[in-house]
Parts: structure tokens; sequence; C-alpha cells
């Protein structure tokens, strides 16, 4: 991995990870891992070599940093998978995810289960699941109906969505395996993402610990320079503007799906808060012909 970060450096000058330097973007990974270990929900990785995870279609993604709730479902390592879904629930599908998994030589069997605390559930979404899992009561249930549907089975090691709890995962996890008596994996599934939420929250309560403030549901219009500085950024809510000064910004605002990105004919891409032009790979501007 740090091989080809090298490579993609060299290749492209003018890249974010070529402007903050291997050195920086090392010690920005090993911050990141410091607080999510101080906070319970800790990434596991380095630069030095991906992860190979199963998605949610069964498909293996190399991966730099992954939750400690993931790593145990590495495609490197041996031992049958056991794939877990859950009746109802509609974004995870342990037969799609068999298939293809077996295809690319992974040993494994999927199963649904059919939990009497979810048949009066209207919508089992991701987010219901995990406040389930959240509860031992829960975690007991699937814990009895798998003991007596995985016989005969021959798992080593058992996958679920990645809905094992928003509060705290890891105890979740540890609480599954010492009930299982095997190694527990969660496996990314389709949006919304509960390890997403998770580290959202995290990653708010860290920048308020430090005295900063998030705000929800705020679009960013536009931004106030003097003297070739920002002075202010300006966003709307409840049909309001509000300027918010800083010494200090990071443009974070995404791409054009999300809002942060606007293609105009003629005009090329440009960035919307600040009104920057954007280019493409190859240092050209890019753009759309009218039809």
């Amino acid at each position: 991995l740090e091989d080809a970060l090298r490579e993609l450096i060299q290749e492209n000058p003018t890249h974010p990870y070529a402007l903050s330097g291997l050195e920086k973007l090392s010690q920005a990974i090993e911050a990141l891992k410091t607080l999510c270990e101080a906070e319970g929900y800790p990434l596991r990785g380095s630069l030095e070599r991906n992860w190979l995870l199963p998605t949610g279609l069964g498909t293996a993604r190399p991966t730099c940093l992954a939750p400690e709730t993931m790593i145990a479902g590495d495609l490197r390592q041996p031992g049958k998978m056991l794939v877990v879904g859950f009746e109802g629930f509609p974004d995870f599908y342990p037969e799609l995810i068999v298939d293809n998994l077996r295809s690319l030589g992974v040993a494994a069997q999927g199963i649904m289960l059919d939990l009497p605390s979810l048949d009066k559930q209207r919508f089992v979404t991701g987010r219901v699941l995990a406040e389930r899992f959240d509860t031992l009561e829960f975690r007991t249930e699937v814990a009895r109906e798998l003991e007596q549907r995985m016989v005969g089975i021959g798992a080593e090691r058992i996958g679920f969505p990645a809905v094992l709890g928003l509060r705290n995962p890891m105890q979740v996890k540890a609480d599954l395996e010492q009930q299982l008596s095997l190694p527990v994996f969660e496996i990314p599934s389709l949006p919304s993402s509960i390890p997403g939420m998770r580290l959202h929250n995290l990653l708010v309560s860290a920048i308020e610990q430090n005295g900063g403030r998030v705000y929800d549901g705020m679009q960013a219009l536009s931004a106030q320079a003097e003297g070739g500085r920002i002075q202010a950024v300006w966003s709307e809510s409840a049909a309001r503007q509000k300027a918010h000064r800083a010494s200090r910004y990071i443009l974070a605002t995404g791409g054009i799906l999300g809002g942060g990105v606007r293609v105009e004919a003629f005009e090329g891409a440009h960035e919307t808060v600040f009104g920057l032009p954007l280019s493409d790979s190859v240092g050209g501007a890019v753009g759309v012909e009218p039809d």
C-alpha cells in the first residue's frame, strides 16, 4: 500500500496525498486511530498492508483502516464463514454474498434468521437492528437461534450485517462471541451506514469536547473574503442566513450529488461555496458541452 501511494504521489504531484506527504498522512492515520481507541471504537490497519474485507455483495474490498468489528472477516484469513441475515431486513442477502464469496474461493454458507421479536416490526432497518443489538435480550435471542441453525455447518467465524449496536459495538461483538464461541464480524450493507453513524457521533463528540460546534441541517452558501483571506462562511437554515467566522476553515463540501460541485455549460466545474475552479487528473478544466 505504501509503495502504491508513493507511485500515486509521483505521478500526481497536485494530488492531496502529494501535498500533505506520506509522513503527515501517517500521522493523521495514527491520530484518528488514537482517538477511536480512546472512544471505544478502535480502527485497525496501517499504510503497510490493506485488509481484504467482504462487501454486502460478496466482493473483496481492499481497506486500509477498518473497525475492529470487521477484521475477523478478512478474506486472507482461513476459516469457513457463516453469513447471517434477518427476515424482513431487505438490505442484506446472505445467499448473494455467499455465492460471490465462493467464486473467490472463500468457504462460506448463508442463513436467514426469522426472529419472533422482529415479527411485529413494520420496517426492519439497519438502525432498528443496531438498537436491538444494543440490548442483551436481543443478542441472546440471536445466539440461541443461531446455535440451533448452525448444527452441522462447521462454521469457524460468523458474519453479520454491520448493525452490531450503535452505542457500544465492541461490547456487542464480545458478548456474541462469548455466547457463540466463534469470532464474529460485520459486513457493510446498504446505506444508511451504522458504522458511519458511530464514527460521526465519535467525531462530533471530539469536536465539541475541544470547544467546537457542529451545526446539522445548514447549507453552506458562500464565503466572504478580504485581503486574500476568508473572513466568513455563510450558511442558510430555516430561511435565515448566518455568518460563521473562524481563523481556519476546512473545505469538505463533497461532490456533485451532495451539492459541493456544480457543473455548467461552457463554465466548467467549480466548488460551490468558495467558487474554486476544478481540474481533471491531467490538468485540464472540467466541463460539459451543451447538447
